[in-house]
């Protein structure tokens, strides 16, 4: 079941790729536990507290619930941005851990050892895409959760929200690994196809000041600019999300998730026809 799916997993695991990340990631979250767990952050937690009942006292309110929503919005507070630092972490990390399974697997002997088994090319590069997907999901979750455990361990608030990030941030791999596996279908090189990701997403921070564009280009670049508008996803949109939806502020608008979502669904069928037409 799932033959070649669970290949990719070996593969990884053969290759060292998943251990070093999986390294890097728990060396990261020892080191969130060190931090909370030095003498003067304790004393910071009791000062907050303290600053929290004085306040209360006042304003004629109960001092414990005061106290204990002013420990609260600092939690929220670090957990939002440790959302954002994450998001920009894991999706690097997981790009470059997963650029190379597409070249690889096209690489002549490689291919052909796959393709004769009895599985259609489509269920062969969506077993792949599942497995990429599977284990950037299994880094993200157990980053994410080990990371909110501690903090909520420590602090005592148990901060809910903060465990979505997981979710957003598997769901832009996927929107971002449709491209990696655009590119290194096209082109067979793996480093090529991740830094056109990246250089995507580094593009994509500019669509923050689209009124802006609209005053300052010609009109020749803008033409420009609103292809690569409707055709890059809005990666750094959606971790602008993230850091909201954490920190509880209001998502107003969603469109930047449909359209990101609808590039990757449009490149998810291409990528199949390629596959299936390719010449090996």
């Amino acid at each position: 079941m799932f033959p070649v799916a669970k290949l990719t997993v070996y593969e990884s695991l053969g290759k060292k790729t998943l251990l070093a990340v999986l390294i890097a990631a728990t060396l990261f979250l020892l080191l969130i536990l060190f931090f909370l767990s030095l003498d003067y952050v304790e004393g910071a937690k009791t000062y907050i507290k303290f600053m929290g009942i004085k306040e209360a006292v006042s304003k004629g309110v109960n001092p414990t619930i005061n106290a204990e929503n002013s420990l609260t919005e600092i939690v929220i507070m670090i957990e939002s941005g440790m959302a954002a630092v994450l998001y920009a972490i894991t999706i690097f990390l997981s790009l470059f851990a997963t650029n190379d399974f597409i070249p690889s697997m096209i690489k002549k002997g490689y291919v052909d050892l796959i393709l004769s088994k009895p599985m259609s090319r489509y269920r062969v590069l969506n077993e792949r895409i599942f497995g990429a997907v599977f284990i950037v999901a299994a880094i993200v979750a157990y980053i994410t959760i080990s990371a909110w455990l501690i903090i909520s361990f420590k602090s005592g608030v148990w901060h809910y929200e903060f465990l979505f990030s997981a979710f957003m941030i598997i769901l832009v791999f996927f929107i971002l690994f449709m491209e990696i596996v655009f590119f290194g279908l096209l082109t067979g090189s793996g480093m090529f196809a991740v830094i056109l990701t990246v250089g995507m997403m580094i593009l994509s921070t500019i669509f923050h000041a689209d009124d802006q564009m609209s005053m300052v280009l010609s009109d020749t670049w803008m033409f420009v600019y609103n292809i690569l508008y409707y055709i890059i996803p809005k990666t750094s949109h959606m971790g602008e999300m993230i850091f909201n939806f954490v920190s509880k502020k209001e998502i107003s608008n969603l469109t930047p998730l449909y359209h990101s979502l609808s590039i990757a669904g449009i490149l998810y069928f291409i990528n199949l026809w390629i596959f299936k037409r390719k010449d090996f």
